[in-house]
């Protein structure tokens, strides 16, 4: 008896532990040490969120306004300015990237409620603008990110979405990692993009190394998906009606229009993914 109540207290510590601790395992902020790799084309952008807190990214503004909008979601250890770094973006987009809350130079402390609220202020933020064309915003997420582009999809009419390395929900990625723990229930932000998946009917662009079955399943089962979706290989791209995808010896190809923007060609996604 003694023996089993030792293993009953060391689980209880543990799994208390790890519920104070959850933050410090799923967000990793960093800072903005500089702003030197930065195109010269972009500026920097500030909104205010519902609370108050102040979340400071960048823009990178298109060749003629209005434009369409790409809002751009990075992953829980990247800082927002290094998105917009990249090379191949389509000049004749906008090109939006915010740091999450503690992120970068945002004020405040991250949580799911909180980034998910602040992903529809920034789309609402955007669409205001005299600038922006807002029926053409499109949410791209990478990594932690395509939770919010997933969430903002359901909360707002954006025009499409671009989900790299997605995720069913965190739950799902926590029983992965710690399967010897009760993650269903310690776990506070649980992001669940596949059952917020199920009600959104927009275009869907998905780039992923690795494609979690059940997240792919929803998707064909109840988001209006329809196009092959590979089983296996590097990548996986999934489309709406508006474009067609077939198999190629690289893993992926697709029509050139694309249901985001005829302006975005493949070459420029498979850029931006890592996958030419």
């Amino acid at each position: 008896m003694t023996f089993l109540a030792g293993v009953a207290l060391i689980a209880v510590v543990v799994c208390l532990a790890a519920w104070w601790a959850q933050e410090r395992l799923i967000f990793f902020p960093k800072p903005l040490a500089s702003t030197a790799h930065l195109p010269a084309r972009v500026a920097p952008l500030e909104i205010v969120a519902r609370d108050g807190v102040r979340l400071r990214g960048f823009i990178l503004p298109a060749d003629r306004m209005p434009a369409p909008v790409v809002i751009c979601f990075g992953g829980n250890a990247e800082e927002a300015s290094w998105m917009l770094a990249e090379a191949g973006w389509p000049r004749d987009w906008t090109i939006v990237a915010m740091n999450y809350r503690g992120y970068g130079a945002s004020e405040g402390t991250p949580g799911e409620r909180a980034l998910t609220s602040d992903a529809v202020a920034l789309f609402d933020a955007l669409a205001q603008r005299d600038d922006v064309d807002a029926q053409r915003i499109v949410a791209f997420g990478r990594s932690l990110g395509t939770a919010m582009a997933v969430h903002v999809a359901g909360a707002r009419p954006v025009a499409g979405a671009i989900l790299a390395s997605p995720f069913d929900s965190l739950a799902a990625v926590g029983r992965l990692h710690y399967p010897w723990l009760p993650v269903s229930l310690l776990l506070r932000h649980r992001f669940d993009s596949a059952l917020l998946a199920a009600d959104i009917r927009i275009p869907l662009l998905v780039s992923s190394a690795i494609a979690m079955q059940s997240f792919r399943r929803r998707v064909r089962a109840r988001c209006s998906m329809r196009g092959r979706v590979p089983r296996r290989g590097r990548s996986w791209l999934a489309r709406t009606t508006t474009t067609s995808a077939r198999r190629t010896s690289s893993g992926i190809a697709s029509s050139t229009s694309c249901a985001l923007g005829r302006s975005i060609r493949r070459r420029d996604l498979r850029r931006q993914n890592n996958l030419a």
